[in-house]
């Protein structure tokens, strides 16, 4: 996927509209990954970082986000 290689879990939730899947990462904080539903949607995770936030919190920090 576009965001890179995870180990994953899939669930369902079937419902009368479909069955929606999803994927998670195994590892926490367990970001959804991928999402198809039902009618046809989907969606993939492109980027995803983590920051020790706790040290970045001045004006100006945000453009560590880009």
């Amino acid at each position: 996927m576009p965001a890179g290689t995870f180990a994953s879990r899939r669930f369902e939730v079937v419902t009368s509209a479909g069955t929606d899947r999803f994927w998670f990462d195994e590892r926490f904080p367990h970001v959804m990954l991928r999402m198809e539903s039902a009618n046809g949607r989907k969606l993939s995770l492109r980027k995803t970082m983590r920051l020790d936030y706790w040290k970045h919190h001045s004006n100006g920090d945000e453009k560590l986000l880009l």
